[in-house]
């Protein structure tokens, strides 16, 4: 029998991404797929949890925003009611947290 990790998933909403960047700060890796990582060590007796944005099927990333950049201006934008990169429908499709 295959073993089953306890995950958790968010749909992704403007509220996500302001928490993300209030509690987490930017992502600590991202990826040219759209995957935006925050690893934390700071889980129940020091487990690593690993929270992953999830880029939305046919993602592409926006022009004249760096893949590294992409969190960070979409997050200001929603902080500051400003146009973000783009729609945060096309950018991803929710939050995932498992042990890592």
């Amino acid at each position: 029998m295959a073993r089953l990790t306890p995950t958790c998933v968010w749909r992704i909403s403007p509220a996500v991404v302001l928490a993300l960047q209030d509690r987490f700060g930017d992502p600590v890796d991202a990826y040219v797929n759209g995957s935006q990582v925050w690893l934390r060590d700071d889980g129940p007796d020091e487990l690593v949890f690993e929270w992953r944005l999830h880029p939305v099927a046919g993602y592409e990333r926006p022009k004249g925003v760096a893949t590294e950049e992409l969190f960070s201006k979409a997050a200001l934008a929603f902080a500051t009611d400003e146009a973000a990169p783009a729609p945060l429908t096309d950018l991803w499709e929710g939050l995932e947290c498992f042990p890592a």
